[in-house]
């Protein structure tokens, strides 16, 4: 196993808030796993070494410990606490916690390989007050379009209310898993390095028209594909402002989260039909 008693890339640590210490902790140690700072085998100092390093109580420490080990992040042994390869995370750890080890172009794949599938679902089957819904959000999104947070907001909730017309558990919450962690880790740190284009909100917009009336029309197909151009649209953006702001932006500068991308899946989630939730049990 691979040990290191200096522990750098902790010792590095700047904490960016003292509330809630044991989930901020579990968050820096998941990201430096996910990132490979911590690598497979890694194995942690003692807990009075890695508590004074840190300059935590050791009940702090365990919390931690405790997330990480039901993420899947890590193993606890009697010999000491180690961080676990991508298979073990992937099989004993969460279904989120798969997606935030995941390459962008397996995430990607996955988001283009499902999403068309459940606006294909949701022509079949959504009913007129989703349909309803559905228009009333797209209309809110370009009502809104001098408001990037509102448009921001409209959107998720437009596509949320797709997803939510496949009538489909399993594959609302895998997307919306999948969405989360895709703003969250990648689009809105791009996004917040500039701001939209005009015409890449017309091409959004227009894409929505086609998507809605694709579904009010039955048209699963032609759902499918309009999904696909519109996922590969953002994308190309993505990739256009990362270009752009590479030779411009710190490193450290790519990785302020916006909170509100945490709340991605909740909304999502929130928008199942009741029904849907409780075929579940």
């Amino acid at each position: 196993m691979k040990t290191d008693l200096t522990f750098d890339p902790i010792k590095t640590v700047e904490w960016k808030s003292y509330d809630n210490l044991p989930q901020n902790l579990y968050k820096y140690l998941k990201e430096m796993i996910i990132e490979g700072a911590l690598s497979a085998g890694y194995m942690f100092p003692n807990e009075n070494q890695l508590c004074s390093i840190l300059n935590v109580a050791r009940g702090t420490l365990r919390d931690s410990y405790r997330e990480l080990e039901a993420n899947g992040f890590i193993t606890r042994t009697k010999s000491g606490t180690f961080v676990n390869d991508i298979a073990t995370i992937a099989e004993t750890g969460s279904f989120r916690a798969s997606l935030e080890i995941s390459k962008y172009e397996n995430l990607i794949e996955f988001l283009l390989i499902t999403d068309p599938e459940a606006s294909y679902l949701a022509a079949q089957r959504a009913t007129k007050d989703e349909l309803a819904e559905i228009h009333k959000l797209m209309l809110k999104a370009e009502f809104h379009s001098s408001d990037m947070k509102s448009i921001e907001h409209y959107n998720n909730l437009f596509h949320a209310k797709i997803l939510a017309a496949a009538h489909n558990s399993l594959l609302i919450n895998s997307i919306a898993a999948s969405r989360s962690v895709f703003e969250q880790s990648i689009a809105i740190r791009t996004y917040n390095l500039t701001e939209y284009t005009e015409q890449f909100m017309d091409t959004c917009f227009q894409q929505h028209h086609q998507l809605y009336y694709a579904i009010k029309e039955k048209d699963g197909e032609k759902a499918k594909n309009i999904t696909r151009e519109h996922i590969l649209h953002d994308i190309e953006r993505i990739k256009q402002l990362q270009e752009k702001s590479c030779a411009t932006t710190p490193p450290d500068e790519l990785k302020d989260e916006n909170p509100q991308a945490e709340n991605l899946e909740d909304e999502i989630v929130e928008n199942v039909n009741p029904e849907d939730k409780s075929s579940e049990n």
